[in-house]
């Protein structure tokens, strides 16, 4: 039994060319048939909100590329008034990833630094985003940015994947970052920021400056996260995680006969991508941080390669693996696709009982 390995999905076969003629006048000679070679290459497709341009390892990218490498992708918005992104991709089992980035536009208000340092009562200054904001005490004053500047604060979730998981291994991965203007004000005492962190009690956090790496402390309550911070520019707050478990799962797919003909014969197969969790809130941005997106398909096409006509026995294994992770006082669990393995049982010289080439 020959095997080979595919991307994961649910293989949905069409004939190539030639696959509707009729059945050979040769003799009946079993045909020898193989498997295309397995992918080398990763294909990863980049949705975003708003028009923007993309770099791959610093070369220019289209929204859709194929790499054999993990790197950084870097995301440009074509408008200026919106923050650029760095994500981060890792490449695991599945040759298909997909990551979703959301653009945000440079936060602002009609706070200013003045108001800030001529006050001697709190200020609380809305973010641009829902949930988001930044509390301002009276006895605080700021420095190093103009008295003119606007003071403001904008949330957008992190994106990309990550390394292959491995039981007991400690994972911290982004999944919010608080954009703080004006960057490098700098506050005699700390300044709160908060963002929007659903369904985040019981789970633990940090956070980090993305521009000196110094950490502030986190306090979680049920929806959101807060932090006190000393200066501005990116706060990154990441969940800390353990896994805990990795059950490996698969299931037949596909078991059928399939036409083929001396040369190639094509078949298609809609392959799985990504994560399946009932998580919702931050542990699910936490996920998808891992495994790029929410379950998804990708249509690719494989190919079949025979020295003669005949029927080809092909089965298909999809590989799977159930995730279960501990953060603090809880565990969540997510199913992520992998691979797929293509098994060739049998071939036989009977090209009968098949329906324009789809065997069942």
């Amino acid at each position: 039994m020959k095997k080979f390995k595919f991307l994961l999905g649910i293989l949905m076969v069409s004939a190539g060319a030639g696959l509707f003629s009729s059945c050979s006048d040769d003799d009946d000679v079993i045909p020898t048939v193989t498997i295309s070679p397995e992918e080398k290459e990763y294909t990863v497709e980049v949705t975003t909100n708003v028009p923007a341009t993309f770099e791959y390892n610093n070369a220019s990218t289209e929204a859709v590329f194929t790499t054999t490498t993990g790197g950084i992708l870097r995301v440009t918005p074509v408008d200026s008034k919106y923050v650029g992104q760095d994500v981060k991709i890792a490449l695991g089992d599945n040759k298909n990833i997909k990551v979703n980035v959301t653009l945000i536009e440079k936060p602002s208000s009609n706070v200013k630094v003045d108001d800030a340092n001529n006050s001697t009562e709190d200020i609380v200054v809305p973010g641009t985003t829902s949930g988001s904001s930044i509390l301002i005490p009276g006895t605080t004053s700021i420095a190093g940015s103009d008295g003119d500047d606007n003071v403001g604060i904008g949330v957008y979730t992190a994106s990309g994947t990550a390394e292959e998981p491995v039981v007991n291994k400690e994972v911290t991965s982004d999944v919010l970052v608080a954009v703080c203007e004006p960057d490098g004000a700098q506050f005699t005492e700390p300044v709160t920021i908060t963002v929007s962190a659903p369904n985040a009690d019981g789970l633990v956090f940090t956070c980090v400056n993305d521009a000196q790496g110094d950490a502030a402390n986190v306090e979680v309550a049920a929806n959101s996260l807060s932090a006190k911070v000393s200066h501005f520019s990116n706060w990154t707050f990441s969940l800390n995680a353990t896994v805990i478990n990795i059950a490996e799962e698969e299931e037949t797919v596909l078991d059928t006969h399939i036409l083929v003909h001396e040369g190639e014969t094509s078949f298609l197969y809609s392959a799985w991508r990504g994560v399946e969790t009932s998580e919702t809130g931050v542990a699910k941005t936490f996920l998808f941080t891992q495994f790029g997106s929410e379950k998804s398909r990708v249509e690719k096409t494989g190919w079949l390669f025979s020295t003669g006509a005949g029927s080809a026995h092909v089965r298909v294994i999809q590989h799977k693996k159930v995730i279960t992770y501990r953060s603090g006082s809880r565990t969540f669990t997510a199913t992520v696709y992998g691979a797929v393995e293509v098994e060739l049982v049998d071939i036989t010289y009977d090209t009968t009982g098949h329906s324009g080439g789809i065997g069942g």
